[in-house]
């Protein structure tokens, strides 16, 4: 059984590599708050793939193999599920660990290589 590939691996793709050419993955206006609420970009979709025995991101050009925090995280990014309440519900499922900055350095990575937007909280 192979093993999957860690955060750092999933990280390693250059930023924006993932981005149609010309798409500023910024123009959300990306504020990564307590209160922001992540999603997922439209034409992406987190998904159990059983060849890779892991979850995937897909997208119109590929996919990405992500490790088990990843999807972890990936799987509350629902757009309605503010950062603050994505870390607490984490740190429920995964007591004694401190998330918080994983958290914040996963889905800054994920905006950065256009997986994922944030509809801001007031």
């Amino acid at each position: 059984m192979q093993e999957a590939p860690s955060l750092s691996h999933v990280m390693a793709i250059p930023p924006y590599a993932l981005l149609e050419a010309g798409e500023d993955p910024m123009d959300d206006a990306f504020a990564l708050t307590p209160e922001a609420a992540p999603e997922l970009r439209p034409g992406y979709r987190l998904q159990w793939g059983p060849a890779q025995e892991g979850y995937v991101l897909l997208y119109p050009e590929g996919r990405v193999t992500l490790n088990q925090s990843a999807a972890e995280i990936l799987k509350r990014c629902d757009g309605n599920r503010t950062v603050r309440r994505l870390v607490d519900a984490l740190q429920e499922a995964f007591p004694g660990a401190d998330l918080e900055s994983d958290v914040y350095e996963f889905l800054g990575a994920g905006h950065a290589h256009g997986w994922i937007q944030s509809r801001g909280r007031s």
